[in-house]
């Protein structure tokens, strides 16, 4: 069966932000095929229309039309079930406990590499950020290209690309000569004299409220985005976007750092993380 849709977006001159138009299909168990023509002086639609199949009652398949969405209707819409959830929890909480102590410890390497060869912080970890601001947009076109005609979105690329680049930093971690360092005769001890200094608690309590905050826009961010049917690449280009910014102020962090000082470096931290939260709320 085919459902031709004639449609005009708006009445006047003045058009709407978004349209949705919705069609039920009711018994219909053979492919359907969705066209769209759009009036000749309207020229060719700027936004891809896409389909999303909700779960109704049985016998009653329904999709809706969607900015941003799929190119063509899911075939065959079923849940996930608890087998393939369980396996997901359990390979991305060992991934993260994995990944989360890698990057914590990047930090105190690369202090190492500087102290003993010499070097600049700021300048190493500017290596870091230029890797994210180049591949996260290639990896979130690599995903739209490779969905186009899917109906869903299939994210096979970004496992498979951060396998590779995984695998190669592995490789040069492991011939850095890196060396050993003796660890505190009591790790604890220790630990109770830092929480005993006022200053050090205070500052532990702002780094807790900012990393709450940094955490909140690396986990919400994207779903965010994604509601508002931006595409993969798109998400992509938000990570260049604020990698980027950041090159500058990462090759000049020892001038900076000796001009304004830590603790205003890390007030104005707070307040582009308050003006980046500000800049999220009024997207629409």
């Amino acid at each position: 069966m085919t459902v031709e849709v004639w449609w005009s977006p708006c009445t006047s001159r003045e058009c709407p932000d978004m349209e949705e138009l919705d069609v039920v299909l009711d018994m219909n168990d053979t492919a359907t095929a969705f066209t769209l023509d759009m009036h000749p002086n309207l020229g060719d639609p700027v936004e891809q229309f896409g389909i999303e199949l909700e779960s109704t009652e049985e016998d009653d398949d329904r999709c809706q039309f969607r900015s941003g969405g799929p190119e063509v209707c899911p075939p065959d819409f079923k849940e996930t079930d608890d087998k393939t959830f369980w396996i997901y929890f359990v390979l991305r909480f060992v991934g993260s406990i994995t990944m989360s102590a890698a990057v914590t410890i990047m930090d105190p390497i690369a202090l190492a590499m500087i102290e003993k060869y010499g070097g600049d912080f700021g300048k190493e970890r500017l290596f870091s950020s230029l890797g994210m601001a180049l591949f996260s947009p290639m990896t979130g076109a690599l995903i739209d290209w490779s969905s186009r005609r899917l109906g869903y979105t299939d994210y096979s690329a970004a496992f498979y690309a951060f396998d590779v680049l995984l695998v190669v930093s592995a490789l040069a971690v492991f011939l850095m000569p890196l060396g050993t360092k003796l660890p505190s005769d009591n790790i604890f001890r220790d630990l109770l004299n830092i929480f005993k200094m006022p200053h050090l608690v205070v500052f532990i309590l702002f780094l807790f409220i900012l990393g709450n905050l940094w955490g909140f826009i690396e986990s919400f961010l994207f779903f965010y985005l994604r509601d508002l049917g931006a595409p993969n690449y798109l998400l992509g280009i938000t990570v260049t976007v604020g990698t980027l910014s950041s090159l500058p102020f990462l090759y000049g962090a020892e001038n900076i750092t000796r001009k304004i000082g830590h603790i205003n470096i890390i007030i104005v931290a707070f307040f582009a993380h308050a003006a980046r939260l500000v800049g999220y709320s009024v997207i629409e």
